[in-house]
């Protein structure tokens, strides 16, 4: 059928190349669906309604919709959308014992959650019996107490925005490596190997791989690997400016998969430039065709050497016999065979092909005859080592891997894959997971008061904080076996400049205090606020979400609430902490605060712009002192559970997280959503099970012949995963 409308449009005149870039957009229109996707007429009766059953309201229902729109609807909606209706007594119980934003209610009395549930499912077991009621409205008794908080689901929820006293700022590129202070090296401690928590049965199924275009910094990554280093990408960025940049979506950029017309538009631009650009340059088309002598035109031999070549590196695959036709007949037809113009119009129309913008899977082996699990091929394992690795398409000597069987044998596969990853690509690749999960990239700039800095340059702020993270977590994955306490815990210094060496009172390159710099979130790029006061909830709010990967929603403020949420303004007769804790002891605010709170209180020994203190002085407009307040850092951390030892300090904090199952698990949920583009799910346990331990146990084996136990061991480690050869197909 493809054909005959392909013939038939050519008949008629449709250039042969403006067929192959609708057939782009009609693949891009399906971009989000699986294999085989169905057009739904009726919405509605595939996404439900939220809305719930109404009954005649009896006075407990009554009270219990009231309890629940005074206390969970900041979370999850208004009673009528609320997203927990069908909620039983039994859900909220079980969710107050395992899940973290929960453990505040623990206090309820069984009545009040018989009522909210009696609200969310009436007739529910073990809810109260309703009591008919003439009237409608809610019983002036009611009061607000309690609110079921949001599930912790592995999604990451969206990142505070870079406005709101972001924490870092931009720079995908890797800097060259800084030799710490050699008076300090990793923390010695014995190692604490936390419990596994991601379920796995061995021989379980992976998940359901989706159709899923290339990110833009995917795209422009795989372009380069396309110009062979002999045309230059960066010279036509006024058109690359013009491809929709991805949106960040939880933490990271790499999750946005949406397609725009705007899409569309700058791929057929980007296409045709490219092309131009390559196919003029007799450099590149040796590189492209093994030298071969274009003098004369295409013969067949170059038309060999440029399929074998270009052509399988931009479909990431051999390409078919009848594929190739295509590009020789568009090569041939309109331009009678005129070198520049024929493969221009060419690798124009491959570079708009599905088979480039889109990751493609769809050859393979089936396993023990199964229709819906499939082996992929060494060429398609080859992209995912790429992708994985380096964010790009795989470049010629991974495909030669792929070519030879190299992939097929052990060692060859352990030799291909470790070589990827010690390219500077690959290091560029994982120093941008750092930059978006650490938020190295949405750093700002001081805009602090010139008496509240004092001598430190505010200019040189923002820089060095940002460059002393990628040093630091570069340092820990690269330079030695570094583990993730180490990440958490160490204190070493990578002070490089004036502004770092003020604020930390350390000489450049000695050693930090190891009670004051404790790992990562110690840093002047991590916790860093513009202003003169310290963002309390927001510095809580990046731990719970990026470091520990909880969800925790954006409130719903009312129109009379909005002074609730506006900073706090600094009170001789209060501390920030205080100010916060009065703020947000409401029990509605509690599901959220309970989590947030405890992880800003305990970097309140650290002023806005990170240095330390034990006094929290409150000053006037000119700078003048007007009350001091003795920092409190004493805090319930709630990272695995309600029952969590306290803590006093960041230090304190960050080996309890170092020490806690949920924090690793983070770092791993993190690296697989940056390195996969989707959200984490139950069907990715047992990978996320195998990365687990290789990050935390040191005595677990390392497929990689990495050092155990260490952050590089579990970056390479999704490639090793039984399952990361296997594709799952979805329904059809």
């Amino acid at each position: 059928m493809k054909k005959a409308i392909f013939a038939k449009a050519l008949r008629i005149g449709v250039k042969p190349y403006l067929l192959l870039a609708a057939s782009t957009v009609t693949i891009l229109s399906f971009q989000n669906c699986g294999e085989g996707f169905t057009v739904i007429s009726n919405l509605q009766s595939v996404a439900g309604t939220n809305e719930p059953e109404y009954i005649n309201e009896s006075t407990e229902f009554a009270q219990g919709r009231d309890l629940y729109n005074q206390n969970c609807a900041g979370c999850h909606g208004v009673f009528e959308n609320s997203t927990k209706s069908g909620k039983s007594l039994i859900d909220i119980k079980t969710a107050i014992t395992n899940v973290p934003q929960m453990f505040a209610f623990s206090s309820l009395s069984e009545t009040q959650l018989q009522l909210i549930a009696l609200a969310l499912n009436p007739g529910s077991p073990g809810t109260v019996t309703p009591t008919p009621s003439p009237s409608a409205s809610p019983s002036p008794t009611a009061t607000a107490t309690a609110s079921p908080s949001p599930t912790v689901s592995p999604t990451v929820s969206p990142s505070p925005s870079p406005t709101a006293t972001a924490t870092v700022s931009p720079s995908p590129t890797v800097s060259p490596t800084v030799s710490p202070s050699p008076t300090v090296s990793p923390s010695p401690t014995a190692p604490v190997v936390p419990a596994n928590t991601f379920s796995c049965q061995p021989g379980e199924d992976p998940g359901v791989r989706d159709f899923r275009r290339l990110s833009r910094r995917e795209y422009l990554l795989s372009l380069k690997v396309l110009s062979y280093g002999r045309a230059n990408i960066d010279s036509l960025q006024t058109d690359i400016d013009n491809l929709p940049a991805d949106v960040v979506t939880g933490v990271f950029d790499s999750t946005d998969m949406t397609v725009s017309a705007a899409h569309v538009e700058a791929y057929l631009t980007l296409a045709k430039k490219v092309a131009a650009l390559f196919a003029t340059s007799s450099t590149w088309r040796a590189a492209a065709m093994n030298n071969c002598n274009t003098s004369s035109g295409m013969t067949e031999t170059c038309w060999t050497s440029f399929f074998n070549g270009f052509g399988r590196l931009a479909f990431r695959r051999p390409m078919t016999t009848a594929e190739q036709q295509v590009y020789k007949d568009l090569y041939n037809s309109e331009y009678g065979g005129n070198l520049n113009d024929g493969l221009t119009v060419a690798i124009m129309a491959m570079l708009q092909s599905p088979n480039f913008i889109y990751k493609m899977e769809l050859n393979g082996t089936p396993v023990n005859g199964r229709e819906d699990l499939v082996k992929i091929t060494d060429y398609e394992l080859a992209s995912r080592i790429a992708f994985l690795a380096t964010g790009r398409g795989p470049d010629t000597a991974l495909m030669n891997d792929a070519v030879s069987g190299n992939l097929s044998t052990v060692e060859g596969y352990k030799t291909a894959v470790n070589r990827v990853f010690a390219t500077a690509e690959s290091k560029e690749h994982v120093a941008e997971f750092y930059n978006q999960w650490l938020g190295i990239n949405r750093m700002p700039s001081s805009n602090h008061s010139a008496w509240f800095l004092g001598n430190v340059p505010r200019a040189s702020i923002q820089p060095e904080g940002m460059q002393e993270m990628k040093d630091f977590t570069n340092y820990f994955t690269y330079s030695v076996a570094g583990t993730y306490r180490d990440m958490m815990t160490s204190p070493m210094s990578f002070t490089q400049g004036q502004a770092l060496t003020l604020i930390y009172g350390a000489a450049k390159g000695a050693a930090l205090p190891p009670a004051e710099r404790p790992g990562l979130m110690s840093r002047v790029g991590f916790m860093f606020s513009p202003t003169d006061n310290t963002s309390l909830v927001h510095r809580g709010l990046v731990i719970r979400r990026n470091i520990l990967c909880d969800s925790i929603p954006l409130p719903t403020i009312a129109p009379d609430e909005k002074d609730l949420f506006a900073p706090p303004v600094p009170d001789p007769k209060q501390s920030q902490r205080q100010q916060i804790e009065t703020r947000t002891s409401p029990v509605r605010c509690q599901a959220c605060h309970s989590l947030i709170n405890p992880m800003g209180f305990v970097m309140e020994n650290y002023n806005a712009f990170g240095k330390y203190r034990t006094v929290e002085s409150i000053f006037d407009a000119n700078g003048n002192i007007l009350a001091n307040h003795p920092v409190n850092a004493k805090v319930k951390p709630n990272i695995d559970s309600g029952s969590d030892p306290e803590v006093n300090g960041l230090a304190e904090m960050s080996s309890a997280i170092a020490n806690s199952s949920r924090g690793p698990a983070c770092m791993v949920k993190q690296w697989g959503t940056y390195t996969l583009g989707r959200a984490i799910t139950a069907a990715d346990n047992c990978s996320m099970n195998t990365s687990f331990s290789q990050l935390v146990d040191p005595a677990k084996a390392s497929s990689s012949g990495d050092q155990p136990g260490t952050i590089l061991n579990m970056i390479k480690s999704p490639a090793f995963d039984a399952n990361f050869r296997l594709r799952k197909r979805g329904a059809l």
